[in-house]
């Protein structure tokens, strides 16, 4: 777990607000991924993390997680 002892958020610069990135196509590319295990155990899902690299929101991240693996079909 983090220390946070020396924390002080009054000596940090506020961050800058986003705006949710509109519905629609942008061209990106895969920074990170990650399969990590379902929360029951019983499966796995693989996240990403995406960076748009075109356009007017260029440099913002997206997350996607997929299921790939669960003992229920229906989350598959």
């Amino acid at each position: 777990m983090a220390n946070l002892n020396n924390f002080n958020a009054n000596n940090v610069e506020p961050a800058d607000d986003f705006e949710p990135i509109p519905g629609g196509e942008y061209t990106a590319v895969i920074v990170n991924s990650e399969m990590k295990p379902t929360k029951d155990g019983k499966g796995n899902y693989l996240e990403l993390q995406f960076e748009i690299i075109d356009g007017e929101y260029k440099g913002r991240l997206l997350w996607s997680r997929l299921c790939l693996e669960n003992h229920n079909d229906t989350a598959v």
